[in-house]
């Protein structure tokens, strides 16, 4: 599911306790407006934070949380990022999406984290190519028929640092890159990878070569 972004869409922060950093600094949730151009922020809950290290890298952007107790941080570049969307809907609690240091994401990415509890952790000095789509879920549940046990629980992601994620890649729940790894175009990744510096592709994706590094 893609979330193109919109400029139009209208900041707010409707709850109790939300705590929105901007540059180190604490800022007024009824002052969002201000930030317009580089991001947008909208929360519908209550004890959420966000933490923005540095906003004039980032631009057409936007945060949207639901629910309580969630998390979003966004550390300083010396790259930029563009057109980056977090998206935790569903009133859901307790979710974390982080993106470290140093990363350059180039449009269209969105990060989707559904379900109690989940974290979205991407480490840093990473690369990450347009229309990247990260998610947490598969949206709709599957269930045994037999027992009516749930299947297809949410499951966390984790990008550690120095990865490189070329263009129109889907992570799935439950990925783990590991250091120096890269990642094919258009590739879709749904399992743990545990080999660092490696270069991984496909339909799902598994590793095509090893030992590499990317500069």
């Amino acid at each position: 599911m893609f979330f193109k972004f919109k400029s139009s869409r209208r900041e707010f922060a409707l709850g109790d306790d939300n705590e929105i950093y901007i540059d180190n600094k604490k800022i007024d949730c009824d002052s969002l407006y201000k930030i317009k151009g580089n991001i947008s922020i909208s929360i519908i809950g209550s004890n959420n934070k966000i933490y923005i290290e540095d906003l004039s890298k980032i631009k057409n952007s936007y945060i949207f949380i639901s629910g309580n107790n969630n998390k979003a941080i966004i550390k300083s570049t010396s790259s930029s990022i563009r057109g980056l969307q977090i998206c935790m809907y569903r009133k859901q609690n307790n979710r974390e999406v982080s993106i470290g240091k140093n990363n350059f994401i180039n449009g269209d990415c969105v990060i989707t984290c559904i379900g109690e509890n989940k974290k979205v952790i991407i480490g840093s000095n990473c690369k990450v190519g347009p229309k990247t789509q990260i998610i947490t879920t598969d949206f709709h549940n599957v269930y045994d028929i037999k027992t009516n046990e749930l299947i297809n629980k949410e499951k966390d992601i984790f990008i550690a640092d120095d990865v490189w994620i070329a263009q129109d890649v889907q992570i799935n729940k439950g990925s783990y890159i590991p250091n120096g790894c890269i990642i094919g175009a258009r590739a879709f990744v749904n399992k743990k990878f545990d080999e660092q510096n490696c270069l991984i592709a496909g339909i799902p994706a598994k590793i095509t070569k090893k030992g590499v590094y990317w500069q």
